[in-house]
């Protein structure tokens, strides 16, 4: 069958045009999504097993960890939940921040290791196995969570990211392409609490990747959490 022709453009690409300019003008899609995709940084089209293989050539040349995530259950995600996040058995939330090689600079507020700030009882931050969490592959943390706090996340139970969890993702990303996570907008870490009942956020400010924290009911457009499947 003859394809519908629009000058030498197939009527199908530019509908599929039309509908991309319609996701620009409504926020579906982002400018800097779109650049990736163009950059054919398009990592979502990647095999999910050749990312989990990039993940332990990625921890052992920035960290010399010899992670092996063979026998680790891959959750049964969604199909736009495809980024897996690998945490390896034995890598503490302040080893993820500050250890190995060191990719771009970084600021905590506080002089304590995260590891001591952090209520480590509960979660997946309890967790002493290696693990994966699919998450999806947004350039900025999740559109349909913004204005959401911890208090509300958890009350309607929806399971987000942790923070060491988003401090490998960005670590990751940027050893594979460079890219970097949350120019824009905070991920609120809402996976992780603090000892004090506070929630750890992270992004990136001032050319340098920051990790802070914020009251459990805080909530605005700019500080939105990562939806996870673990």
């Amino acid at each position: 069958m003859k394809k519908k022709m629009v000058g030498d453009v197939p009527g199908n690409v530019l509908g599929m045009l039309a509908d991309l300019a319609h996701k620009l003008q409504h926020g579906s899609i982002t400018p800097e999504e779109l650049a990736m995709f163009l950059k054919s940084e398009n990592l979502p089209e990647e095999n999910i097993l050749t990312l989990i293989q990039d993940w332990q050539k990625f921890l052992y040349e920035i960290f010399n960890v010899e992670a092996d995530f063979s026998e680790v259950l891959i959750p049964s995600a969604p199909d736009e939940l495809v980024w897996p996040i690998c945490v390896p058995k034995g890598i503490t939330t302040e080893q993820a921040f500050s250890r190995g090689k060191r990719q771009f600079s970084i600021r905590k507020y506080t002089k304590k290791s995260l590891d001591d700030v952090l209520d480590l009882s509960s979660g997946r931050d309890a967790w002493q196995n290696s693990y994966i969490v699919c998450v999806h592959p947004n350039v900025e943390a999740d559109e349909d969570l913004k204005n959401l706090s911890a208090n509300d996340i958890a009350a309607q139970k929806i399971n987000t990211i942790t923070l060491k969890e988003r401090i490998l993702l960005g670590r990751f990303l940027y050893w594979k392409k460079e890219i970097i996570l949350d120019r824009k907008i905070s991920t609120l870490c809402a996976g992780s609490c603090c000892s004090d009942g506070s929630v750890p956020a992270a992004g990136w400010f001032d050319g340098r990747f920051r990790v802070g924290w914020g009251y459990s009911g805080l909530r605005y457009g700019d500080l939105r959490a990562r939806r996870a499947v673990s």
